[in-house]
Order: structure tokens, then C-alpha cells, then sequence
């Protein structure tokens, strides 16, 4: 049993007598060839061989000489098959994970399956097998090449000389940078990293399957996930063959970095914000970039556990989104709704949009202070102006000495929270007032005085008071160019008009 079969079929020759008086079988020929081993053990009612390479032939004799000469034989009794070929090795080189699709005949060897499959003497593991077809992941070998054969589970043997090359095997010499968290861009540098294949198809970090960014035969970038979950410190690439290229102890997922806290928690242009937490700089060497709801804010100091900047313009309306850090290596440290931006703060007048030293302006617009709780500054034309009270919606400022301006100028209001309001455009320094002369220049109560001079009015409408020495005096008639008034009592004094 059985009665057929090819080079390396197990042959079981069951009877009596078998041995005919002999101690044992010397030579057994099946269908005209000398089988290739006969089994220790033979016995008077069973003889176990193993089939030689033969031609394919119907059933012939098969023939036993005992040690004692004797010959036993039974005519057809066993004939050969055509022996399993092996045609096609998809692909016939590669390295350790390649999957290879090999094709041919009668490749279970007249068996019901193969059992093994040794590819340059290394076993393979098969994955799926017919008598035409047989697909199998290739393990570990040396460089070289040598025979592909197949192990039935009768024995039969099919081979194919020289039919298999295990490639000089892929391998990693440097992960740049060595460790990261969540987005970190890493390069993977060596040689052969596509393992004889067309592509890298997919790359492990400790474990986790990282994005391929790009990739080629001797550099292959990848960005990192979220390090829940990883294990050990491997670095893993599969390439579209299946070649695995690895190296172990190149990289390693660091502690996520975490944002404790935004103070503020809201704002607009201009707000000061201080970021708290750790490894913030998510194990990069600095921060690229910070986003506040999607807008780039600009950077002003920054460590592992603070960084302060100072929020961009937003998009003028009141919108939630996240905080998120980006380091040098790409990595992210993310706080999801951590900030909002508020509806942008405007100045909507200034009454009046023009005068000089000593002018009360009041600022009418909505949201002023910015998100902070008081406007600290307010400037017009560049020079700061003092502010004698203020709510959200109306701020008055007197305007400060400075010189006319050519044009308008903007009014910018800045809160506590450093959150700034600007209104291009909006205020107009103009010339200050000049008094010429004043005739006379002395004299008692209800002497007649008049004033001449340039822009009196500063920039007003009327004149509401003149004081002469600090004391107010009654105004008669007035136009900026010329005053007129009576002097008010007052004990003998020197002293400035106003």
C-alpha cells in the first residue's frame, strides 16, 4: 500500500512468508526499479520501502530477494506515477515573510497533502495547497540559492533544483528620532527595506501600525499613532511580497504629552495665553507651531511644562475648537474644545473723531475689553491716552500732547488679558491752540480782556470756560481766533491764561 506512486512514496508490502526462511530483505524492485531504501524491520508479513525516481508506467512485478536468495514476487502489483512538477515560483527570490505562489503539476505527489515544504533547506509555512497550485510565507535563510521540495504525507517528493534564492536580507541602521508619541515623523534608514518586493506596504512602531508618508528601498518615512497600547521597542516593515525587514531596540514610544490647563480659556487678537502640562514639547527639541482653534498663534516662550503665547486675529465670531502643540518631529499634543475664541471686539465710534491735548473722547463699540475683565491701555495715533472710565461697550479716554497728524489715525484699545482692539483711522490729532496776546495784560474786576490767538476752540465747537490766573472770567464774545472777556475778582496775582 499503496499500489502507485512516484520518487519518495512510502510503499508497504503486506503477506506471508515474506521473508522466505531468510532473516531478512536485501533487495526489493518495484515495476522494473530498485526502490531507494528499504525500511529496518522487515518481518515475514510486512516490508516497508521507499519509492526510487522512475518514469511513469502501468502496474508491473514486484520483486523481494531475501538475504537468502530467495525471491518472492507479485506481477502488477505496483506502477508509477508521472512524477509532481513544479513549473512556476512566484517570486523565485526573496528574504524572511515573502509569500511565493508555486504552480505545476500533480504537486501533492499523489498524496492527499503535502506535509512539508523546505525552500533552500529552510522550512516554509504553508498557507494554502492543491495538486496545481501551492502558496507559502518563506522563513529566515541564508543568502544562496538552492532546492525547492515539496514532503508529501506518503513520502512522494517534488522538487525543483535550484529553484529558490533567499536575497541578501533588508536591513534597518538608523530610526531618526529613536523615540515619540502621537504624529511624530520618523525616518527609517538602511538597505533592502522593501525586502526584494516593489513597495514597503506597512510599518510597525512597538507594535502599532504606523501612516507610510514615503517610502523607498533604502528610506522609508513614516508618522506615528497614539502610543496606547505599545509594546517593546521593534520597528517592523512588510513590504508588498510580505518580506519582513526588522531591527529590535531603534525606537521606543515616550509618555504622551498632556496639557493640563489654557488661562485664558477664551480670547481674541492680542490675548496672552500660558499653556500648562507636560511634555508639552511632545519629545521634540522645540515647538514648530501652536494652534488656538485652528488659527496659528505666535510663540512667545516655551518649556516641557509652559508655553506662553499670544493669540492671532480669529474668525470674528464666537468659535470653540482645540488646542494643539506641534513639535519639530511633528508630534501633537492636542486639548480638544480648549479654546474659544470670542466675538471679535470693534470699535464702532469716536466722539469726537478729532482734537488735541486735553480732549475728552468717548469710544462707543461692542466687547472692548477683549474677554479681560478692564481695558489697561488705550492709544490714539500711537500715544497713550489716560482712561477716566469704561465698560464693554463705552470707554472715555482724555487725549494726551501730541503733535497734529497728516492723516487719521487708529485708536487701539488693549485689556488686561492683552486682547487688543484696533479702529483704523479712527482719531485725528490736530494742531494745538496758540494764544498770541492777551491786551491788557493786567487790570481788576471787570476789566475788559481780549484774547487773540490760532485754534482756540481746540478743536471744539465752542468755548465753555476761561480762567485768567485760575480764576474763571465771564466770556463776552469768542471765536478761535479771538476772545473776549471780563475779569473776575481776584486778590493782586501773576499767573497763566486758559
Amino acid at each position: 500500500m499503496p499500489n502507485v506512486g512516484q520518487v519518495g512514496t512510502r510503499v508497504v508490502i503486506k503477506g506471508s512468508n515474506l521473508l522466505a526462511g531468510g532473516a531478512s530483505i536485501v533487495k526489493v524492485v518495484l515495476a522494473g526499479t530498485e526502490v531507494g531504501k528499504i525500511a529496518a524491520g522487515s518481518s515475514d508479513t510486512e516490508v516497508a520501502v521507499v519509492v526510487a525516481r522512475a518514469a511513469a508506467s502501468a502496474a508491473g512485478a514486484v520483486v523481494l530477494t531475501a538475504d537468502t536468495g530467495a525471491i518472492i514476487t507479485k506481477e502488477k502489483a505496483f506502477g508509477y506515477l508521472a512524477e509532481g512538477e513544479i513549473k512556476t515560483v512566484t517570486p523565485s527570490a526573496g528574504q524572511a515573510g515573502t509569500y511565493v505562489d508555486i504552480e505545476g503539476e500533480r504537486l501533492l505527489g499523489g498524496s492527499k497533502k503535502i506535509l512539508t515544504v523546505h525552500m533552500a533547506g529552510v522550512a516554509a509555512k504553508i498557507m494554502a495547497q492543491s495538486d496545481t497550485k501551492v502558496r507559502m510565507r518563506i522563513n529566515t535563510g541564508n543568502k544562496g540559492t538552492s532546492h525547492i521540495v515539496f514532503t508529501c504525507d506518503n513520502g512522494a517528493l517534488v522538487t525543483k533544483e535550484n529553484g529558490w534564492t533567499y536575497t541578501e536580507p533588508g536591513a534597518v541602521t538608523k530610526v531618526s528620532p529613536a523615540f515619540g508619541q502621537l504624529n511624530t515623523l520618523v525616518t527609517i534608514s538602511g538597505g533592502q527595506l522593501r525586502g526584494n518586493g516593489k513597495e514597503v506596504k506597512s510599518v510597525l512602531l512597538s507594535g502599532l501600525k504606523a501612516t507610510i508618508v514615503s517610502e523607498t528601498d533604502t528610506s522609508v518615512v513614516v508618522r506615528a499613532v497614539d502610543g496606547t497600547g505599545a509594546s517593546g521597542q521593534v520597528v517592523e516593515l512588510e513590504s508588498d511580497s510580505g518580506a519582513i525587514v526588522l531591527v529590535d531596540g531603534l525606537f521606543e514610544y515616550r509618555e504622551a504629552g498632556k496639557i493640563a490647563s489654557a488661562t485664558p480659556k477664551s480670547g481674541q487678537f492680542g490675548t496672552k495665553v500660558a499653556i500648562k502640562g507636560t511634555s508639552l514639547l511632545a519629545s521634540g527639541t522645540k515647538l514648530a507651531h501652536v494652534k488656538l482653534a485652528g488659527v496659528k498663534a505666535k510663540i512667545v516662550s516655551q518649556t516641557n511644562t509652559l508655553v506662553e503665547l499670544v493669540a492671532a486675529a480669529g474668525p470674528g465670531k464666537q468659535t470653540v475648537g482645540d488646542i494643539v502643540l506641534t513639535a519639530d518631529t511633528e508630534a501633537t499634543v492636542t486639548s480638544t474644545g480648549g479654546w474659544t475664541y470670542l466675538d471679535a471686539g470693534a470699535v464702532t465710534s469716536l466722539t469726537p473723531a478729532k482734537g488735541q491735548y486735553g480732549t475728552r473722547v468717548a469710544i462707543n463699540g461692542a466687547n472692548m475689553r477683549g474677554g479681560g475683565s478692564r481695558v489697561a491701555s488705550v492709544t490714539l495715533g500711537g500715544v497713550a491716552s489716560k482712561i477716566s472710565s469704561q465698560t464693554d461697550t463705552l470707554v472715555e479716554v482724555v487725549a494726551a500732547h501730541a503733535s497734529a497728524t497728516a492723516s487719521a489715525v487708529a485708536a487701539v484699545l488693549t485689556s488686561d488679558s492683552g486682547a487688543v482692539v484696533t479702529s483704523a483711522g479712527a482719531w485725528e490729532y490736530l494742531a494745538r491752540g496758540e494764544i498770541a496776546s492777551v491786551k491788557p495784560s493786567s487790570g481788576q474786576l471787570d476789566t475788559l480782556v481780549t484774547i487773540t490767538g490760532a485754534r482756540m476752540f481746540g478743536g471744539g465747537e465752542s468755548l465753555v470756560s476761561v480762567a485768567i490766573v485760575g480764576v474763571h472770567s465771564k466770556v463776552i464774545s469768542s471765536t478761535p481766533s479771538s476772545v473776549v472777556v471780563t475779569a473776575a475778582h481776584v486778590v493782586q496775582a501773576k499767573g497763566t491764561w486758559s
